[in-house]
């Protein structure tokens, strides 16, 4: 009978522990589940391990968000700027160009990279919306550029701006389209677009960001962003026409943050000039020139990398660049880093980091990729949406995010779409093995 007794008193107090410890489990992992609380939508965002190797997961990737663009592409050409199915953010109807150029780029860069021509007609139509309303001419310099237009980029009363990024882009589309047989505008044309960025650039490099219908030439020296995709437009067209002009103006356009790091130091990272250096070294590559006289661009883009290396390590989410878990700042990184990759030393310690950041932050874009539903193939602002508690941020910051953080808008996709694509280049060149 004591033997019984005690032996029941064991077992209540074994139940009592576990019950005990299964609270405390429970309790800790509130929290937790508090910060990662996923996006809310009507398609299914719950980040899924693409099956087999690399390259095949890329290609389903790339597939997909191809697929997108064409699911919401509208009968003029443009494609929906901004989808919000939380419905708490929108575009107000106002159209972009910039990142239209950049879709455009990143899109055409896709169909020549993977060979899929079921996607021409998509890209096209997109092409010829742009150069049909937004190739105009500037003033009397007998120059073209891409204009963003009162009604459709901006409000109706606004005044119009030509943008030095928007007509970079729209060449690198354009050039790589023409190379694959998309398309082919009059050259005098695609040319009066490249004298329009050197018109726009002074004798040092530097650039006026816009023209302005009114005030003409105006930001001047900013070189941020811009500059950078203006030199990798003038890079493409000196490939389809080889006029020394280009070429040098290309040069003198990422010399200026080159030569001006301490003033970069204080900016924000700018990926186009990795991506811009990058295709110039091969560009003179393929001519056989010496690139011993650009040292000093090499040195620039490895102050670059490390810079992001440093961002990557004190980011406190796997794959990503922030903490945030935003999308497009992690891919816009990756695309300087794919770029520039091939011309970093193979066996130093800054290329085993590069090629690890790589890996983790491509798997991160992949599993943020919508997989089902009306959005499948597109890109959220972020994947988990901010905790209010314990917080540095405001309330107001926070909750800004929050309305925006399941909006998928083109360039967000358009920068994953260039970030996995880079990767999977690597891959297929075999870049990627090794330390």
């Amino acid at each position: 009978m004591q033997i019984q007794t005690i032996s029941s008193t064991l077992r209540f107090q074994f139940l009592n522990f576990i019950l005990f410890s299964f609270l405390i489990v429970i309790s800790s992992c509130k929290p937790d589940q508090k910060e990662s609380e996923p996006i809310t939508t009507e398609t299914k965002t719950v980040p899924v391990r693409a099956e087999g190797t690399e390259v095949e997961a890329n290609g389903i990737f790339l597939k997909t968000a191809a697929a997108y663009f064409e699911r919401h592409q509208r009968p003029s050409g443009r494609f929906e700027y901004i989808i919000n199915p939380e419905g708490t953010s929108n575009d107000n109807g106002i159209y972009n160009v910039v990142r239209h150029a950049g879709a455009l780029y990143s899109f055409a860069a896709y169909i020549e990279h993977a060979g899929d021509r079921e996607f021409d007609d998509v890209w096209i139509k997109a092409s010829d919306y742009m150069w049909e309303t937004n190739v105009l001419p500037i003033g009397d310099t007998k120059t073209l550029a891409i204009w963003s237009v009162p009604g459709e980029n901006f409000y109706e009363d606004s005044f119009a701006k030509a943008k030095i990024g928007a007509t970079g882009l729209a060449l690198v589309a354009w050039m790589i389209g023409e190379k694959i047989g998309l398309v082919e505008y009059p050259r005098k044309k695609v040319q009066q677009l490249g004298d329009f960025l050197l018109y726009m650039q002074e004798e040092d490099g530097q650039f006026y960001n816009s023209y302005h219908e009114r005030a003409g030439r105006v930001d001047f020296a900013k070189y941020q962003y811009y500059p950078a995709e203006s030199a990798l437009g003038l890079c493409f067209l000196y490939e389809r026409d080889p006029q020394d002009k280009w070429l040098e103006g290309a040069i003198k356009a990422v010399s200026v943050p080159a030569k001006n790091q301490a003033e970069m130091a204080e900016k924000p990272i700018d990926h186009w000039d990795l991506i811009a250096i990058a295709k110039l070294f091969d560009i003179l590559e393929a001519e056989g020139k010496d690139l011993t006289s650009y040292t000093y661009l090499l040195d620039y883009s490895k102050w670059l990398v490390d810079r992001l290396l440093v961002e990557y390590e004190s980011s406190s989410v796997k794959g990503s660049f922030t903490n945030d878990h935003g999308t497009t700042p992690t891919a816009t990184r990756i695309e300087g880093l794919t770029a520039i990759l091939p011309y970093l030393a193979p066996d130093s310690k800054r290329t085993a980091d590069t090629k690890k950041s790589i890996l983790e932050a491509v798997e991160f874009l992949r599993d943020s990729q919508i997989k089902e539903g009306k959005l499948a193939g597109g890109i959220p602002l972020s994947t988990v949406k901010k905790d209010t508690t314990n917080s540095t941020e405001s309330k107001f910051a926070i909750d800004r995010f929050n309305k925006k953080a399941a909006e998928i808008r083109i360039d967000y996709l358009q920068h994953a779409m260039s970030a996995v694509l880079g990767h999977d280049i690597l891959c297929k060149k075999e870049l990627m093995t090794g330390g």
